[in-house]
């Protein structure tokens, strides 16, 4: 849980520092009422993309996922020999 509450600490911060630099007079909290008393008038899918960065069973699956590809992609390399250099070097 404490990898998941620092994302969304992070993103929060990110968003709200975005905006701030757009329109220094924002305030989240307002923001986030206004969402939720015009639920009705706002974009489906912007709600739904909003409402993805709390979501923590799609954090996991995003994190799992991630994880799965990376290990994937990890064990698409072929193994690597090391040889001792020295073997083939003239001697002094």
């Amino acid at each position: 849980m404490e990898i998941y509450n620092s994302y969304i600490t992070k993103i929060e911060g990110y968003i709200s520092k975005r905006l701030k630099e757009l329109h220094p007079s924002f305030q989240m909290d307002l923001l986030l009422s206004m969402i939720q008393s015009r639920r009705d008038e706002v974009d489906p899918e912007l709600f739904d993309t909003l409402a993805s960065f709390a979501d923590f069973v799609l954090f996991k699956e995003t994190m799992l996922n991630y994880k799965s590809q990376r290990d994937n992609e990890m064990g698409e390399f072929p193994t690597l020999v090391v040889t001792s250099m020295a073997c083939g070097l003239p001697r002094s």
